[in-house]
């Protein structure tokens, strides 16, 4: 059941007198419900932990920042967008205007659509990674599980020690996961042995290609 929130006031600088506090518990709140309104919407089922979950966080939140600040955006392929989902394009204009604010126009609106209809497609996508850890069989068969329940598109093809990578096959290999440093090789993200949260961003941003929140 979709929920129908108070109206999140748009403003510039200050949110219309409400305090700071207040404010950012409204955009949580609205920010949630539009998630979840998303996800019933396209029959997609996902908790905090999912990527796809992470991924719509990061840019409603830069959304509702600029929202907040007056800042306009204009999107270049507006109506291209509008021509070609149309249909996506009405539905993410309803539940937005409902749910985050009256105020979004067009352009974000597009951008939202196609950043939405993208991320769920590559909910069937997985990303084919190779965990270098060198802590021991028990400790890297441990990670390696917790990686692939934290993150669901992430394949672990395999786990090497740092001596076993030199020679191997990476061309099929996204990237690495490594809990060493790793000298001379690029396209790795190092993580701790435990995978807190801030390594699940990172690997996030790497599969996604998100290199700053705006």
């Amino acid at each position: 059941m979709l929920q129908v929130l108070p109206y999140l006031p748009v403003c510039s600088g200050q949110a219309q007198g409400i305090p700071l506090s207040l404010w950012n518990l409204l955009r949580h709140t609205h920010r949630s419900v539009f998630l979840q309104a998303v996800s019933e919407k396209k029959g997609v089922i996902f908790s905090g932990s999912d990527n796809v979950y992470y991924l719509f966080k990061l840019h409603i939140r830069a959304l509702l920042r600029r929202l907040k600040y007056g800042i306009i955006i204009k999107n270049p392929l507006l109506e291209k967008i509008k021509e070609e989902y149309q249909e996506q394009f009405k539905e993410t204009q309803v539940l937005a205007r409902k749910i985050l604010s009256k105020d979004i126009n067009d352009d974000e609106i597009a951008y939202l659509t196609v950043y939405t209809e993208s991320i769920l497609n590559l909910t069937s996508i997985k990303t084919k990674v190779i965990l270098v850890c060198n802590s021991g069989f028990g400790t890297s068969l441990f990670l390696k599980k917790r990686i692939e329940d934290k993150l669901e598109n992430i394949e672990v093809v395999d786990v090497v020690s740092a001596k076993d990578l030199k020679g191997y096959d990476l061309s099929n290999i996204n990237f690495i996961v490594s809990t060493v440093k790793l000298e001379n090789i690029k396209n790795v993200i190092y993580v701790n042995v435990m995978l807190n949260q801030e390594d699940i961003q990172n690997i996030n941003r790497k599969v996604y290609g998100i290199d700053n929140e705006i």
